[in-house]
């Protein structure tokens, strides 16, 4: 213990050099800490990461305070989104869980959703009819963008932001109600919905620019 600190040389031959190479012990020792500690790390990150996995029709992943559906393999029609997967509470409608399922007419969603991730439903083409959660708070974007054959929304009143292109190319859209808690519309929330001839807007999205996104209503040609 008593040449702790003091270099420790080598040779090395290589071609008839010599090399000196040497490292102190703390140096030495310190590397060692830090390669166990990082090993303790990620396998605690290994051993944490989220859970998920498939419940009938559904695929589900573990978030805060229950399970996003993230996939659906049924075969269409109207589809009810249990209320639990897996034992597990649902909270959330994941990014693309349903997009492209032509086959899919309609959505119920049970009360327990408050979030709706981007382009859940998006290119639902078939998608006529929708229920949404009376817990909902949040639409993110481009969830019902391109969903053609969907002719009426109404929009619970707990929801308080609808994000970017939500409804965008909903050509068969004719009639929504928006919750009167809403505190924002994103870009082009409405575009080219063509059949919506009228909206009333909730005075709590106020006068403020920042509360109503540009292109609200681009290409809306029957209102």
């Amino acid at each position: 213990c008593l040449d702790i600190g003091i270099w420790h040389r080598r040779k090395i031959f290589s071609g008839g050099i010599t090399v000196k190479a040497g490292i102190r012990r703390p140096t030495a020792w310190a590397i060692v800490f830090l390669m166990a500690i990082s090993c303790v790390f990620f396998g605690f990150q290994t051993i944490v990461r989220a859970d998920s996995g498939t419940d009938g029709d559904f695929a589900w992943e573990d978030v805060e305070g229950g399970v996003a559906v993230t996939g659906y393999t049924g075969a269409g029609g109207v589809v009810d989104i249990p209320g639990t997967l897996a034992g597990k509470t649902v909270v959330t409608i994941g990014s693309g869980a349903f997009a492209d399922k032509t086959a899919v007419t309609g959505i119920s969603m049970p009360d327990t959703v408050t979030s709706i991730e981007y382009g859940a439903f998006m290119g639902c083409t078939g998608l006529e009819t929708v229920t949404l959660s009376n817990n909902l708070q949040t639409i993110a974007g481009d969830t019902f963008i391109n969903c053609g054959a969907l002719d009426n929304v109404t929009i619970p009143n707990s929801v308080l932001q609808i994000d970017y292109g939500t409804f965008k190319n909903c050509i068969s859209l004719s009639d929504i109600t928006l919750s009167n808690q809403l505190e924002s519309l994103g870009e082009s929330a409405f575009e080219g919905c063509t059949s919506l001839q009228s909206i009333t807007l909730p005075d709590s999205l106020g006068v403020q620019e920042d509360n109503i996104g540009p292109h609200l209503f681009s290409g809306c040609t029957s209102l």
